[in-house]
């Protein structure tokens, strides 16, 4: 269910999309999650890969604040968020394996 290659390469089943979403804050339901999955995983493989995952969030977020000011700070902050979640939702899966 999880690989751990390394830590940057580490992958999660599409279907704790919504796990890993929720764990960062954001609410997707619906048609509107399928949409966001569908930009992480175009071929739908069944995986997320965790840098993609990173970059779609920092991406999301980065336009919901489209305030100029943005800090270079604040993006650190949120790539931080996304692994971690990223994350948590992988030592999940293990702890069930």
């Amino acid at each position: 269910v999880l690989s751990d290659i390394g830590e940057t390469d580490s992958f999660l089943p599409s279907t704790k999309f919504e796990a890993v979403v929720d764990e960062v804050g954001e609410g997707f339901h619906g048609e509107e999650l399928e949409k966001q999955l569908t930009l992480l995983d175009p071929k739908k493989t069944g995986r997320i890969e965790r840098n993609a995952f990173v970059k779609w969030y920092c991406k999301l977020v980065d336009k919901e604040d489209s305030d100029e000011s943005s800090q270079d700070s604040e993006v650190a902050e949120e790539k931080t968020k996304a692994e971690a979640a990223f994350d948590n939702i992988c030592d999940d899966l293990s702890d069930t394996i």
